[in-house]
């Protein structure tokens, strides 16, 4: 089958974890074409052996194909003439999805979401396709448990301190769409309940989707967090502010004993699945999930749902924050939590790439 990926790239060598996992495990089984490249190379590089490929795709002049896959906000689709369109989005919100985006939305064939509470805004739009609830795609060759020392391109972890194998407890702090507030509620549970003898904190930042400015604008903020923590003999902080490929970010799974999910917006998401397949037990909360996705390999904390004007009038967004006497009691838990290998057994079988890209087609 002719497929046509389009967006979730910014160059052949910058490609997103779920587009590479589409390409990568049915490269052999189908002929892609991807598009969508921007000028800003925030999203994540691909291993070297795979550029080659992608390159290949990323020049393909693949004419009518048989299905077209959009990746993007609706304002950058792409619809083929004869093909099945299809558009994959999240909107995160908890409540109505923007007017100017439904119409877009009815031109497809198909609408991909990933959680029941934007398959039911969806619905509440009354979107005039089909509308299905599909699983996050994960590279599931890559994410896994791994031994040894993880030394990587942007940051090289053990010389920050951190040592997959005898190592004192790491804390890995990420999440996509999530803010410098979201950030802060989580450190200054971390630095006023821990020490430095106690544990690690890793910081991922992304500065594409965050309101966070530079990495000297990051680092005022924590030290401001210690000062309020009165944090003098709190947990170390490594700042992580550059892409990661795969490959490094399951090191950095594999180098922490739990990772916080902080997105405002989505509680089970792709990371918080690699994390688990590390056996790096992520910590998250339930706001805007399927309940399919929820098992005993994760650890929930308790949420408040506070509202916030995005700026677009026609849709209201609100955001999850933690309860923070819950999520001490959830990473005090999760730090002493062992991810059953029947639980990855499940999530490899959930999220294989094959049998999603199977299901999206269909």
């Amino acid at each position: 089958m002719k497929i046509h990926l389009a967006g979730d790239i910014n160059s052949p060598n910058s490609i997103s974890s779920r587009c590479r996992a589409l390409f990568k495990h049915n490269k052999d089984s189908h002929e892609f074409k991807i598009t969508n490249i921007k000028h800003d190379p925030v999203c994540i590089m691909i291993q070297t052996e795979l550029l080659d490929d992608v390159k290949t795709a990323c020049e393909s002049k693949l004419e009518n194909p048989d299905v077209c896959i959009n990746m993007k906000p609706p304002e950058f689709w792409t619809l083929h003439e004869g093909a099945k369109n299809i558009g994959w989005i999240s909107w995160g919100k908890g409540s109505a999805i923007p007017k100017e985006w439904i119409s877009k939305c009815s031109m497809m064939d198909k609408i991909l979401v990933t959680s029941e509470e934007d398959y039911a805004s969806a619905i509440r739009a009354n979107i005039e396709c089909d509308v299905i609830i599909i699983n996050e795609p994960i590279d599931i060759d890559i994410f896994g448990k791994i031994s040894g020392e993880a030394d990587i391109a942007n940051v090289t972890v053990r010389e920050n301190g951190i040592r997959i194998e005898d190592r004192k407890p790491a804390v890995l702090i990420q999440g996509k769409q999530s803010d410098a507030t979201s950030i802060i509620e989580v450190l200054e549970v971390l630095c006023s309940q821990y020490t430095q003898n106690d544990l690690t904190i890793i910081l991922r930042t992304y500065k594409n989707t965050m309101n966070t400015a530079d990495d000297p604008a990051i680092i005022q903020m924590i030290s401001q967090v210690r000062q309020r923590s009165n944090s003098k003999d709190g947990p170390r902080i490594v700042l992580l502010s550059n892409p990661l490929a795969d490959e490094e970010l399951a090191q950095v799974y594999n180098a922490c004993s739990t990772s916080i999910n902080i997105s405002r917006t989505s509680g089970i998401n792709q990371t918080v699945i690699q994390s688990a397949l590390c056996g790096t037990v992520p910590i998250t909360h339930t706001h805007n999930t399927s309940s399919s996705d929820i098992g005993s390999y994760m650890q929930i904390y308790d949420h408040t749902m506070i509202p916030v004007f995005d700026g677009n009038s026609s849709s209201d967004s609100w955001w999850a924050s933690p309860n923070q006497l819950s999520l001490k009691d959830s990473i005090d838990y999760a730090m002493n939590k062992d991810i059953s290998d029947q639980s990855k057994i499940e999530l490899r079988k959930a999220h294989n790439p094959e049998k999603i890209l199977e299901e999206i087609i269909s």
